[in-house]
């Protein structure tokens, strides 16, 4: 059968009113249903994927006053970041109320937005109608950016059914206006004034929201962890920006967040990191964490990831997911045995230094600890992050030490870990030392794990740290390597791997390889990736959303990773995934959107 239209339905009046006479007379939450699906039965996406485009409901509406009445709340669900969609609610903001989602997001080689609907001088009335705390100067003088972020503040105030929000920036300073004026309406919404003629709606059906912190202080936006249907939250480039005259201290008491996937991301290169204590504050607001992730990208001591694993410890009754990601590794010190009290856990990503520990009474004279008294019995998947030697950490364990740490972890899986079904190992080393061995004897490791009917993956990442690398000197020291054959599983951290499929010895593969697409959210544009392509930035979180064309048609389709809600993918699991079929461990990896990696 082919493709559904409204036009196969229709004929002369007569006819189309006669074809439709059944259909209309069905209950509107049923045609609902129908129209839902519409989307994907002609070729599009729902509503909740990356790329779903209204447009597709449009014709739905001409049919008649039934299709009309039930197709507009979906052609109108969604506020994408294209210009056309922001000009139709600008113009037309009646609509409003039917908007379930909203992707606002800005970089570098946006032009502004220019609203011809609204002009700057009209803001402040609305500001005022919504008690927002913008005054008369800023708004006249407010342009370009500035304004545009004003006047799509002001579109949230007008959306009272949004359940989704995904708020991205560029990284250009001139914009930096740009998320306090967006955060403004959910600040505002719970902090309204008595005396207000008017306040924003309260975000009661927010489920998802996800926001770039960048240049915002995380105390501004703690009382967001109080909307009163928020489940997931993600935030990310945050940083210990310096408080100013209106910010507050964190207001959200403990366990009071209804909030179940957190997700935070700390970027303080260049500025003041984020203390613990601030992200110990975000834990204990929620009252039952189910996925917890966070990425410290700047020196953090054993001492201040006490005060969030204690944190942690209190969600230890619901916590299920849980990835610790410290890009620096200055961890020194005892392992955290307490992570076995975490009974619920059933997946867990954190560096090797939290598990089995490095300095302290652990140094290289003692007994290595035992994996089996960390890790909780409930354990299905375990994701492990090294680090090769560099000046400023202990030496790491030999060889033989880790690799048998490894092995026992694997004795005790029938008594000790009887839900285990994966582990994975991400070895990231930043120079070239010929001298210098690999931590694990990743060959015969995987030889046993599959022995035993588990799955065992590794990566081996090499990337500079600001500095360029010749990509073939790199290819030859992974060559080089004597203990085992690494080639397949080489790659540059979050990007594609270092050979291709006729470098491997499969060039049939390498001939016929499907295309990867990624498609940027913000300019509209399907970008053909290929396999040298290079790393992304850490500040194209929202936007790196991948699929793939996975069969001979050319068909897209979204390649969904290991407990992904947003059925996406990183580059990297998408390349390898398309490079070396057989290597499935790597497309089931988590996206880089949900776990920073």
């Amino acid at each position: 059968m082919g493709r559904v239209t409204p036009n196969a339905l229709a004929g002369n009046s007569g006819e189309q009113a006669t074809a439709l006479g059944p259909i209309n007379r069905l209950p509107n939450e049923i045609l609902l249903d129908i129209f839902k699906e519409f989307a994907e039965v002609n070729g599009g996406f729902p509503l909740e994927h990356v790329d779903f485009n209204p447009k597709v409901y449009h014709s739905l509406t001409l049919v008649s006053r039934t299709f009309n009445r039930n197709a507009t709340p979906l052609l109108y669900a969604a506020i994408l970041p294209r210009y056309e969609s922001l000009h139709t609610f600008m113009a037309q903001p009646k609509y409003l109320h039917h908007v379930r989602k909203v992707d606002l997001l800005f970089w570098i080689n946006y032009k502004s937005l220019s609203f011809s609907a609204l002009d700057k001088l009209d803001l402040y009335p609305l500001a005022s109608r919504y008690n927002l705390p913008w005054s008369h100067q800023i708004l006249t003088d407010a342009s370009g950016f500035d304004r545009d972020a004003f006047a799509l503040a002001l579109l949230l105030c007008q959306t009272p059914h949004i359940q989704e929000l995904y708020i991205d920036r560029t990284d250009q300073s001139t914009y930096a206006a740009y998320l306090p004026a967006i955060l403004d309406p959910l600040l505002s919404a719970m902090r309204p004034m008595k005396d207000s003629p008017d306040t924003v709606h309260t975000f009661a059906h927010l489920h998802t929201l996800r926001v770039n912190m960048k240049d915002v202080w995380i105390g501004r936006a703690s009382c967001l962890f109080k909307l009163e249907s928020l489940k997931h939250l993600t935030m990310f480039n945050l940083s210990a920006k310096p408080k100013q005259d209106g910010d507050l201290d964190w207001e959200c008491p403990p366990g009071v967040s209804s909030v179940q996937d957190l997700r935070l991301n700390c970027r303080a290169i260049g500025g003041p990191k984020i203390s613990a204590a601030i992200i110990a504050s975000a834990i204990n607001s929620c009252r039952a964490l189910r996925t917890f992730s966070v990425k410290c990208m700047d020196e953090m001591l054993r001492e201040e990831w006490v005060d969030i694993v204690i944190a942690l410890l209190q969600q230890k009754h619901t916590l299920e997911s849980l990835e610790l990601n410290d890009v620096f590794d200055h961890f020194v010190g005892e392992p955290f045995h307490v992570f076995r009290e975490l009974t619920k856990l059933r997946h867990f990503l954190a560096p090797m230094r939290f598990l089995l520990g490095v300095g302290g009474q652990n140094n290289i004279e003692h007994e290595l600890p035992d994996f089996r008294d960390i890790l909780p019995a409930s354990l299905e998947q375990l994701s492990v992050e090294m680090e090769a030697i560099h000046d400023d950490n202990p030496r790491p364990r030999p060889q033989e030490d880790t690799t048998q740490a490894f092995m026992d972890l694997l004795d005790g899986i029938a008594t000790r870990f009887p839900k285990l079904k994966e582990v994975w190992v991400d070895y990231k080393f930043y120079e070239i030392n010929y001298e210098l061995e690999m931590p694990l004897h990743f060959a015969s490791l995987e030889k046993r794990y599959q022995e035993a009917g588990l799955d065992f993956g590794f990566a081996l990442q090499y990337g500079a740290i600001n500095s360029s690398y010749d990509r073939e000197e790199v290819k030859d020291y992974i060559k080089g390597i004597k203990d085992g054959d690494y080639a397949a599983h080489a790659e540059e951290p979050y990007g594609p791997p270092l050979f291709s499929l006729a470098e491997l010895g499969h060039p049939e593969l390498d001939h016929e390889r499907p295309t990867t697409v990624t498609r940027n959210a913000g300019n509209d544009l399907d970008i053909d990736e290929k396999p040298s392509g290079t790393v992304g930035s850490d500040d194209s979180e929202m936007s790196d959303r991948a699929s793939v064309s996975d069969d001979d048609s050319g068909s897209t389709v979204s390649v969904p990773c290991l407990g992904c809600e947003h059925l996406q993918t990183s580059k990297s699991a998408v390349r390898t995934r398309l490079r070396l079929p057989d290597k499935r461990m790597r497309a089931q990896r988590k996206c880089y959107t949900c776990d920073f990696l």
